[in-house]
């Protein structure tokens, strides 16, 4: 993030001002997510809210929302009481990208206590099948009309250190070109070496179930990517050591001797986003690098919400920076062009929010998502969805 003061969490009230300039792209579709009826109903419950909000294009012409609501309880002054009564709503949705308009939706709610995924998207393509979600602590496989096909309980391990709350992590990992899905479980085990390394489970996108398992290092927050049989990561801890790349249960080793940068997000022919400060890598999963920017803003600016297309070497990202407002750009890169072929300006104020008498700020971040072909990017800024065409 870009300050320990920016929250990317979407407030659901919150509302985006975009501006651009005349030659700016225009949106062809927008859509205020909060019109739609299965978002107001999971929006509803006690205490104050936050949301978090996770986006992605199932096929070229249909994209998928998640958005999680968290009623935290007002009445509590111990903050762990609070967290470990603090309730969840989840929302799912789909949306017709040539029409702007609701298609399907799902709403789970009350579920408790932090989801048993915690970095990471809470939505993943699985190509034109579907989707898998993760709520609270289980993981949905859904149909492309939102039917679930299959759940699955994510078992946590809830206990406190040192007085704060900790669990089991679980990490959600698919390829939706190759139809493939890692499931990863990092134990919570406080004080031993067993905790930097997980159990990851290959599954069925449809079923859920365990098809083999392998042992994977530990990675830093969502700094990995799935390529087939390959998982590339950043391991935990590791400083000034490049990506790992490990081929199904073989043993990891450098991707090259130059991919320093954090993992992004892989799209296209296998071809892997690496984000540094103020620059970004694309390279195969052979280690080749096809692509680099350096400058890339100021700063103070970050690069972040990297969603890449399946059947064109093309990604998305957007970066910012705190200035008197946000300021945000979103960018489209064609790696066969070799060059940054779209970019989108955007601003927003700070979004104030009053709780128990103290008016806090934050600076929401938009969430990105780029379509298969490469050629739709949705955008969604506060409640307000914006599809955009990509010469």
């Amino acid at each position: 993030m870009k300050k320990s003061k920016i929250s990317k969490i979407l407030c659901g009230a919150a509302l985006w001002g975009i501006a651009s300039t005349a030659h700016a792209p225009s949106a062809v579709r927008t859509l205020d997510l909060s019109s739609l009826a299965a978002y107001r109903d999971a929006a509803e419950g006690p205490g104050s809210q936050s949301d978090r909000l996770s986006l992605a294009f199932l096929d070229d012409s249909t994209i998928a929302v998640s958005v999680q609501f968290e009623f935290r309880p007002q009445s509590a002054e111990d903050a762990l009481v609070k967290f470990q009564h603090t309730l969840y709503n989840t929302a799912v949705l789909t949306i017709d990208a040539q029409k702007g308009t609701n298609q399907n939706s799902q709403v789970v709610k009350g579920w408790q206590g932090l989801s048993a995924v915690l970095w990471g998207s809470g939505i993943h393509s699985t190509g034109a099948s579907g989707c898998l979600v993760s709520i609270g602590d289980r993981l949905f496989s859904f149909s492309h009309e939102l039917e679930v096909v299959a759940t699955r309980e994510l078992p946590l391990n809830r206990t406190q250190f040192n007085g704060y709350p900790q669990q089991d992590q679980w990490m959600v990992l698919t390829d939706p070109r190759t139809k493939k899905a890692l499931l990863v479980h990092f134990p919570y085990e406080p004080g031993t070496a067993g905790r930097n390394h997980g159990d990851a489970h290959w599954i069925s996108v449809d079923t859920l179930e365990d098809q083999s398992s392998i042992s994977v290092p530990r990675w830093q927050g969502d700094g990995a990517a799935l390529v087939g049989d390959s998982v590339i990561s950043n391991e935990l801890g590791a400083k000034h050591r490049p990506a790992q790349i490990q081929i199904n249960d073989k043993e990891p080793r450098p991707l090259c001797a130059e991919c320093f940068g954090g993992v992004q997000g892989s799209f296209g022919n296998s071809l892997l986003f690496l984000r540094g400060l103020n620059e970004y890598w694309v390279s195969d999963s052979q280690g080749t690098i096809l692509f680099r920017k350096k400058g890339v803003g100021g700063r103070a600016d970050t690069i972040d919400g990297v969603s890449g297309a399946m059947t064109s070497n093309r990604v998305a990202y957007h970066f910012g920076h705190l200035g008197r407002g946000l300021e945000e750009t979103a960018v489209v890169l064609d790696v066969d062009a070799k060059k940054e072929i779209w970019r989108y300006e955007l601003h927003q104020e700070a979004v104030r929010t009053e709780v128990g008498g103290f008016v806090s700020e934050s600076f929401p971040s938009p969430t990105l998502a780029l379509s298969p072909d490469g050629k739709k990017l949705a955008i969604v800024s506060g409640t307000v969805l914006s599809i955009f065409d990509i010469p």
